[in-house]
């Protein structure tokens, strides 16, 4: 047994883990037009989710917003940042003013874009935009919202009133369309789980409006 563990370790062999596919990463949480105390620019993120059961190395990815990198700024990621099964990582532009108006928790990986020569023209417009995460000129994931950007509006997810972030319920589950998978957050929660939307059915409206409405003839 020595002998063959010598002879694995002489050939150079190392144990690594095992790096799922780029596909299981999705756009988790889009907060993109900050409370008017803030300024824009300096205070958007974008929360990264890996939906797969196998860790994922993102390093040399591409985050844009343009479908590639022709025209917009974009912001490569650093080689070695790796995102394990369940786990989230939040790209900002600034890390500073993140922390200063949120709580993220310690084991989540923050990013900052900043003011790089690439990245000068990497902002997420509040009337819409579309984003991407690339491998070389591949969407490894995407998502558009209001007028969508270079994408256009068709399918894209809502815009939000200001404070208030897009997210998926639950996490991770993209079907590819954002008009049909993102919700409209009022609280947003960077680097944390995104809770439970519960829609009011017009059912419920309806019940509503018969508890309350006075019958006629005693109007």
């Amino acid at each position: 047994m020595r002998h063959h563990l010598a002879g694995l370790l002489a050939l150079g062999c190392v144990v690594c883990l095992p790096v799922g596919g780029l596909s299981q990463v999705v756009f988790n949480e889009v907060y993109y037009d900050a409370d008017n105390a803030w300024a824009d620019n300096a205070n958007e993120w974008v929360e990264l989710y890996n939906a797969g059961g196998s860790t994922v190395d993102l390093g040399g990815l591409i985050f844009t917003d343009h479908p590639d990198t022709t025209w917009e700024g974009y912001y490569l990621i650093p080689g070695g940042t790796m995102l394990g099964p369940g786990e989230f990582l939040i790209l900002c532009r600034d890390a500073d003013s993140l922390n200063s108006h949120w709580s993220i928790p310690p084991a989540v990986t923050v990013l900052a874009w900043g003011d790089a020569p690439t990245t000068t023209y990497l902002m997420l417009h509040n009337d819409g935009e579309d984003i991407h995460l690339l491998d070389g000129e591949t969407d490894v994931a995407v998502m558009w919202y209001g007028d969508g950007g270079d994408l256009g509006p068709t399918n894209a997810a809502p815009d939000v009133t200001a404070g208030h972030s897009l997210g998926l319920y639950p996490d991770g589950s993209s079907t590819g369309v954002p008009s049909d998978d993102y919700y409209d957050y009022a609280d947003p929660t960077p680097g944390e789980p995104n809770e439970a939307i519960v829609p009011v059915s017009s059912t419920t409206w309806g019940k509503l409006k018969a508890m309350y409405s006075v019958p006629k003839g005693q109007q």
